[in-house]
């Protein structure tokens, strides 16, 4: 009797243990080559056929939205502006910024109130490639740039609406660098998929397919 009870006895406390311990933490990292966008597709094909709906949605071309995420975060979910600390102060950040897109909280909060998407996360890359092309739409329309102009897109996407009307990014050699630096990448990525051979998506089509001339082919779902 007390054999049993003591068996009894362990047996609840495997039971407590195995309730109480947390689940392992998984990291969400980014592809490895990320300025080469047949092998972005190649490791993440959801992100390019979530990148094509959002230009269907917005009027932002696929390759524009991925180097405005690459310039940006470099396609980290979670990446933040950390400002240099010394000693083992607690981290302290630039900016709001945050995520794939490194949207500020309050054009964050702008975003989720126009588009009606009050769940939408940050660290989400189908929110965050939607987020980038409702803010170029909304560039095209209130500072007059071109919707394949990646430079003055990506410009007005760093400086905000205002800035850039106000031309507040002349004065910014850094900033002028970086946005070479963008429009640089897309125009890599233009390039590249002719490589890639990407079926452009369909209205309501589920599903586009992927064919890499080097002999990949996939289906993106």
């Amino acid at each position: 009797m007390v054999f049993i009870q003591g068996i009894r006895f362990l047996l609840c406390i495997g039971l407590l243990v195995g309730c109480s311990a947390q689940p392992p933490k998984i990291k969400t990292l980014p592809p490895k080559n990320t300025h080469d966008i047949c092998a972005l597709i190649k490791r993440k094909p959801q992100w390019y056929r979530l990148a094509q709906a959002a230009a269907q949605r917005w009027g932002t071309s696929p390759h524009i939205l991925l180097a405005i995420i690459q310039g940006e975060s470099g396609f980290k979910h979670n990446a933040r502006p950390l400002r240099a600390a010394k000693g083992r102060k607690q981290k302290k950040y630039l900016s709001s910024a945050y995520g794939f897109a490194q949207a500020l909280d309050a054009t964050w909060s702008q975003y989720c109130k126009h588009t009606g998407k009050r769940g939408a996360r940050r660290d989400n890359f189908e929110d965050c490639v939607h987020f980038i092309g409702w803010y170029n739409n909304r560039s095209t329309r209130q500072c007059g740039i071109r919707k394949n102009d990646s430079y003055n897109l990506y410009l007005a996407y760093h400086e905000g609406h205002v800035g850039f009307n106000k031309r507040t990014h002349k004065k910014k050699k850094a900033i002028l660098h970086y946005a070479r630096g963008v429009a640089a990448q897309a125009n890599a990525y233009k390039k590249q998929l002719k490589r890639c051979q990407v079926s452009p998506i369909k209205k309501g089509a589920r599903k586009s397919k992927f064919i890499d001339k080097r002999g990949l082919s996939l289906r993106i779902r």
